[in-house]
C-alpha cells in the first residue's frame, strides 16, 4: 500500500461518515409534511460536494506526505462531516420544522463553508503548489462569499437565493473545473 492509498483510506472513512449521516436523514428531511426546500437543497449540495471533494483527492496522489499535510487534507472531510451533523442532527425524527432547524444552525453551517474554503485554499497551495491567484480558486472564492452572506443574513429570501446559487452553480463549476480526476494538480 502506498502512502497516498493510506491517506486516501482515512479521507474516505471521514467522508463515508458524512454521507451516511446525510443519507440516513434524507427520509426525514424530505418528509412532505416538514420539508423546507432550502434545507433540502443544502442536504443535496453537501452530498454532491462530498462526491466532488472525493474526486479532487486524486490530485494529491503524487505529493510528498507529512503529518502536517495529512492533517491539512483531513480537515476538509472533517468540515463536511461537521456540516452533515449540523444539517441532519443525531435524532432527525425529532425535528418538527426543518425550516426552524435550518435557521437555528445557519451560522454554524455557513461558517463551516467559509472555513472549508480557507482550508481548501491552504491545502491546494501548501500541498499542490497552486498559486493564490488562479482560475481554479473561483469555487473557493464563490463559496467563501456565499458563506459570509449566509452567516450575515437571517432573511429567508437571502437563503433562498443562496440555495439556488449552490444548486445551480456547483454542478456547473464541477463540470467546468473538474471533468478529469486530478485536474487541480495539472
Amino acid at each position: 500500500m502506498s502512502l497516498f492509498e493510506y491517506v486516501a483510506v482515512a479521507y474516505s472513512l471521514i467522508f463515508s461518515f458524512a454521507v451516511m449521516r446525510l443519507i440516513g436523514g434524507i427520509s426525514y428531511a424530505f418528509d412532505r409534511d416538514r420539508i423546507y426546500w432550502v434545507h433540502a437543497t443544502h442536504v443535496c449540495y453537501q452530498l454532491l460536494a462530498t462526491a466532488i471533494s472525493f474526486w479532487i483527492m486524486w490530485s494529491f496522489r503524487e505529493i510528498e506526505w507529512t503529518l502536517g499535510g495529512f492533517l491539512l487534507v483531513l480537515a476538509g472531510p472533517g468540515i463536511y462531516y461537521f456540516n452533515a451533523t449540523v444539517l441532519i442532527p443525531e435524532a432527525p425524527a425529532s425535528i418538527e420544522s426543518w425550516r426552524a432547524h435550518y435557521f437555528s444552525v445557519r451560522k454554524r453551517y455557513w461558517g463551516a463553508i467559509c472555513v472549508w474554503s480557507l482550508v481548501s485554499t491552504a491545502s491546494s497551495s501548501a500541498l499542490l503548489g497552486m498559486p493564490l491567484v488562479d482560475p481554479m480558486r473561483t469555487p473557493q472564492v464563490f463559496l467563501f462569499a456565499l458563506g459570509i452572506g449566509g452567516m450575515a443574513s437571517a432573511r429567508p429570501r437571502v437563503h433562498e437565493m443562496l440555495a439556488i446559487a449552490l444548486a445551480s452553480l456547483t454542478p456547473l463549476g464541477a463540470f467546468i473545473f473538474l471533468s478529469q480526476p486530478g485536474a487541480i494538480a495539472q
